[in-house]
């Protein structure tokens, strides 16, 4: 299959198709490893814009995440093994 060279957005997790990566880094994926990074927001093809709709829900999360960072006040959820815990059942 014929890889493209696609950009990592801000929008990016850690890994892209299962590739560690940072945002602004070049990353090579077939069109199968691209398709749900793409309809994320995760990579664009290089030289393209993210679109603007994504700006906007990216400035969202951002805000979001701001206020819940412990300097501005809020208290950061703890992370957690057990997926049960934090949805109202005890901890066994």
């Amino acid at each position: 299959m014929e890889k493209q060279t696609y950009t990592v957005t801000k929008r990016a997790g850690p890994k892209v198709a299962g590739q560690p990566v940072s945002a602004g880094q070049a990353i090579e994926l077939t069109a199968a490893e691209a398709a749900n990074e793409l309809l994320a927001g995760a990579i664009t093809p290089t030289g393209e814009d993210l679109h603007p709709a994504f700006d906007e829900t990216t400035k969202k999360v951002e805000a979001a995440q701001r206020q819940a960072a412990p300097d501005a006040g809020g208290e950061p959820r703890p992370a957690t093994s057990n997926p049960a815990v934090g949805r109202g059942s005890k901890e066994a």
